[in-house]
């Protein structure tokens, strides 16, 4: 005879499957027969209901798997969160996006482009060579707030004045080549002192801008230490969705193996004082899916 597909319609195949125990023979502690031979039993009566409980029990291991790799990729993101929080503690003054910092300090710079043409220009000669003078002159500033920046951050005081005279001078010599070009283009002394003036203060303001940009610009160190940190954080997010996903599944079909299995529960439980039995049939359900779901719950 074919083997039966409905697990509800035999009462004599479960009555036999499933024999109720007298009281004598529970256990005191937890005064409810073990689940694992009635779930051999019941496993062994029907090949649907073994197929489903080793699906279950692949997608227990599945999940195992799946927390394991969670584990290992939380341990190795709050490894890089200590490494950044270390290297950021060594400079707490530098917190500011590196990047961000540097694409302002480049845009400050950028303002001075026209004015170190005007001081390209003081030389006179072709389009070519005043070209050619301004991105040295450019360059020149662009280099200054890094060398300003970093002798900011060097213990020997002498490297800092001489960071700093260094850029006055340059300054000093920006604003009287615009001096000799403002003159040139028939500006009246005066007028041109003025001007030039007005322009070496604005290269000031671009200088000091971009080194507080690169002053406050987290450095390479912390900048590596926080990448790595967040690559962690992203890797342990998508392990987690992962477990979850693993566990959705796996407690899919943990609930439909209790649901085919509750009938014979209740059974085993059936000669049990009327005020226990509610509670001893949810205890053998939670054992079945405790025995099922051995890697864990979502």
């Amino acid at each position: 005879m074919a083997p039966k597909n409905d697990p509800y319609d035999d009462d004599q195949e479960s009555t036999r499957l499933f024999s109720v125990p007298d009281e004598g023979s529970l256990q005191v502690t937890p005064n409810l027969p073990s689940v694992i031979p009635i779930m051999r039993r019941f496993n062994e009566s029907r090949t649907a209901r073994a197929e489903l409980y080793q699906e279950a029990r692949q997608a227990d291991d599945v999940v195992k798997h799946a927390a394991r790799e969670r584990a290992t990729s939380r341990d190795e993101a709050d490894l890089r969160r200590d490494n950044y929080s270390t290297a950021q503690a060594k400079e707490p003054s530098r917190r500011s996006p590196r990047y961000i910092m540097l694409a302002l300090a480049l845009v400050a710079a950028l303002i001075e482009i026209i004015p170190a043409n005007f001081a390209a220009q003081a030389g006179g000669g072709g389009r070519t060579t005043s070209d050619f003078i301004t991105a040295i002159l450019w360059l020149g500033l662009i280099a200054g707030e890094g060398f300003l920046a970093w002798a900011s951050l060097r213990s020997s005081r002498r490297l800092r004045r001489l960071a700093t005279w260094g850029m006055a001078t340059y300054i000093l010599a920006l604003t009287f080549l615009r001096y000799e070009y403002l003159v040139t283009t028939g500006w009246a002394a005066v007028s041109a002192a003025i001007g030039a003036a007005l322009l070496g203060f604005v290269t000031s303001i671009v200088l000091v801008a971009g080194y507080k940009a690169l002053r406050a610009a987290q450095s390479a160190v912390v900048h590596k230490a926080k990448r790595l940190w967040r690559a962690a954080e992203r890797e342990d997010e998508a392990r987690l969705r992962e477990l979850t996903e693993t566990c959705y599944q796996r407690d899919r079909l943990v609930d439909a193996y209790i649901s085919l299995i509750s009938p014979y529960l209740m059974q085993v439980v059936a000669a049990m004082p009327e005020g226990r039995q509610e509670s001893a049939m949810s205890s053998l359900e939670g054992a079945v899916r405790a025995h099922l779901s051995a890697g864990g719950q979502r």
